[in-house]
């Protein structure tokens, strides 16, 4: 085996490309796996086994500690020559912004004629977005001196029915991030249902028309509409910004006719919406709340508020609940020892490139993960992936590569428990337990925060979550204490 190195340095960024040369005596799959003379069912060697761990050196891997150290491989074959590229760039980590508790301003807090908002449906995405969109809803509504109605939670989804939101997060928290900048602490449906009645004149709904076409199709078939009739709805409203929608009445019951559709792309102030569409009502409520941002989510602008919904969500703290059971899987599994964070997002890398290529991708983790091992002198991993039973449940319908199967999820997951010798919280459930798919998502999230060294594979927003989390426990810690590396970074 040959290889060559270059390196060049700049500012805040250092970036070293490897070339490796293999030339196996027996034929290499694309995937770099091999057999040896003993049959492939017994034993199973991988390239980067024999990869030289003096690749990623001991220099590297100082330079990187409290940085972010971003891992990229591409790997092809000739014949029986495989060639691996890998591609390292350190770069500064970007901290999530703090997000401070003040003294409490009374301005919109303590108003003597409360209103309300309420998401009629539930949300739907899973426990990241959904909380995201919740968050970007109280901002916007509590500029206006509106309660939002908490969402019950179950399995990562917020919805009508299950438990109360604190069984994941720390309300009162969120109640003091609130109070401190004068907005209305939210509230529950209870409240809000004794307050609000339908057949109240201060009662309004609304329901957005967002610009997806499987928006459009969802709302013709919760509202039983013709194509004619959604046309001509969703022209008016694209027109003026909102139209009336007595329709929404098959959903309500309501008896008054403050009944509109909003087009969110015209309307993306909620001053605005409330002065001008709505007029200020006691009561709304909402059909189908997708938070804000592009597509097809709401377009209303966060410039009025007082707080980011980003760093909302992002400075958020988990509840007494998932702390119990963070506590308890430290003590039982990890004894109280470091340990190094393993989190592996595989169903956004399966969607892009394939199976295949995810499983480079954890043979290449293995690799890593034994050089970060021996340079932090930590032997504990702690891994949490979406191919585990508590992980996502979209991947037979979102990779269209591979035909994915309850077995395929299996062997990922049996591949890199090989690979890294780490601990899953799937061991605290197989005693019987019954854990909450969403309680599960949070300690999970905790634990990687509170790793020594965290490895990423993939991307997603839990997995932009679960990092920022990571740099938030390690913020006032010494740089030479901690490290993140991302492979496989798309």
């Amino acid at each position: 085996m040959s290889s060559c190195l270059r390196a060049y340095h700049c500012r805040t960024k250092t970036k070293i490309v490897i070339c490796i040369f293999a030339i196996w005596l027996i034929q290499a799959t694309w995937l770099g796996l091999f057999s040896t003379e003993i049959p492939l069912e017994q034993k199973n060697v991988t390239f980067y086994e024999h990869l030289s761990e003096s690749l990623i050196t001991t220099e590297t891997l100082n330079n990187s500690r409290g940085k972010l150290l971003i891992i990229q491989h591409t790997e092809t074959t000739n014949g029986d020559v495989i060639k691996l590229n890998l591609t390292l760039d350190i770069i500064d980590v970007s901290f999530p912004k703090v997000v401070r508790l003040g003294p409490y301003s009374s301005s919109n807090s303590n108003s003597t004629s409360k209103k309300y908002a309420y998401v009629i449906g539930r949300y739907w995405e899973q426990m990241t977005q959904s909380m995201r969109a919740f968050l970007s809803l109280v901002l916007q509504a509590s500029s206006a001196g509106r309660s939002v109605v908490a969402p019950m939670v179950k399995d990562s989804r917020f919805q009508t029915a299950g438990f109360p939101i604190d069984y994941y997060f720390d309300r009162k928290y969120i109640k003091d991030i609130l109070e401190t900048r004068g907005y209305p602490d939210i509230v529950d449906r209870q409240e809000f249902l004794k307050e609000c009645s339908p057949k109240d004149p201060n009662y309004t709904t609304v329901h957005f028309l967002y610009d997806q076409v499987k928006a459009g199709t969802y709302t013709k078939n919760l509202f039983e509409l013709d194509d004619a009739t959604y046309s001509n709805v969703s022209l008016q409203a694209r027109k003026n910004g909102w139209t009336q929608c007595s329709f929404i009445q098959k959903l309500t019951k309501q008896t008054g006719s403050k009944m509109f559709c909003v087009d969110t792309t015209v309307i993306t102030d909620w001053e605005v919406f409330e002065r001008d569409v709505i007029k200020s009502p006691k009561c709304l409520s909402i059909v189908l709340w997708r938070g804000i941002g592009d597509t097809f989510r709401a377009r209303f602008k966060e410039t009025r508020s007082k707080l980011y919904t980003r760093d909302f969500f992002l400075s958020l703290k988990p509840s007494q609940a998932v702390m119990t059971e963070v506590e308890k899987f430290q003590r039982k599994f990890l004894h109280g020892q470091k340990y190094i964070g393993i989190q592996i997002r595989g169903e956004r890398v399966a969607i892009l490139r394939g199976v295949a290529h995810l499983e480079q991708c954890i043979h290449l983790l293995g690799y890593v993960l034994k050089l970060i091992k021996g340079f932090f002198n930590v032997d504990k991993v702690y891994v949490a992936t979406d191919m585990s039973k508590f992980g996502s449940k979209s991947w037979k319908d979102s990779v269209k590569r591979d035909t994915i199967t309850d077995e395929t999820l299996r062997k990922l997951q049996d591949l890199v428990l090989s690979v890294t010798n780490g601990v899953t919280f799937e061991q605290a459930a197989d005693n019987g337990e019954t854990f909450d798919r969403g309680l599960v998502a949070l300690v999970e999230v905790t634990l990687i925060s509170r790793a020594r060294s965290l490895l990423t594979i993939g991307y997603s927003s839990f997995h932009e979550w679960t990092t920022s989390k990571f740099l938030e426990f390690h913020r006032n810690e010494s740089p030479t204490t901690w490290s993140l590396v991302k492979l496989c970074f798309e």
